[in-house]
């Protein structure tokens, strides 16, 4: 499950802090067959390109135009092509880094936000109805859980041991589950950036 939850957060990652790139290099992969969608949002001077060129890479670039323009010229750089417009920040800000249902429904594969919304479910429910934790006791979690997404990843790593096991609560389970929730921050943080940074220099 924790896995499964790491490698959905980096691929929210490289979809919201997609690699900078140009026409040139669109159309490149356009007419390569390793781009068939490009997502665009505008707002009626400049237009922000979104496409995927593989599993785990994501470019973006700048066209200084209206949607119609930039649409026109690149089929004549590169061919067919389907365009689609979208919210570039999917309609969250900011806080598709935090909020909990934000950044698995964000996820643009429907295996993987199927995935990452049954185990929220999941570790809901466990928060809901277990007797005891060996970090917290279960209102603590569940608010964390229920808050942020970071919750799901401290809450796996902290109860490695069976989701149907019962544990007896430990004395200062609250800021521990605090402290846990802010260490897998952190590290997912820092994961989303070496990972951005492997790919940015893969792809230069």
């Amino acid at each position: 499950m924790l896995a499964a939850l790491v490698v959905s957060f980096l691929a929210f990652v490289l979809q919201m802090f997609p690699l900078p790139s140009g026409l040139g290099q669109l159309s490149q992969d356009v007419r390569a067959g390793r781009a068939s969608v490009v997502r665009y949002d505008s707002d009626g001077q400049d237009t922000w390109v979104r496409w995927s060129a593989g599993p785990l890479t994501e470019r973006s670039l700048t066209y200084a135009g209206d949607p119609a323009a930039f649409e026109s010229q690149l089929r004549r750089q590169a061919g067919t092509v389907r365009f689609e417009a979208e919210d570039a920040a999917y309609g969250m800000g900011g806080l598709g880094l935090l909020i909990l249902p934000a950044y698995p429904l964000a996820l643009r594969s429907p295996l993987l936000r199927i995935l990452v919304c049954a185990i929220g479910l999941t570790v809901v429910l466990r928060c809901l109805t277990a007797a005891g934790h060996r970090v917290s006791s279960g209102p603590a979690w569940l608010l964390i859980c229920t808050l942020t997404g970071f919750g799901f990843f401290a809450y796996l790593w902290a109860e490695p041991e069976p989701l149907l096991h019962h544990r007896t609560p430990t004395p200062g389970g609250h800021l521990r589950a605090l402290a846990v929730t802010a260490v897998a921050a952190a590290v997912l943080v820092a994961g989303g950036w070496l990972l951005r940074s492997v790919a940015s220099w893969a792809a230069g």
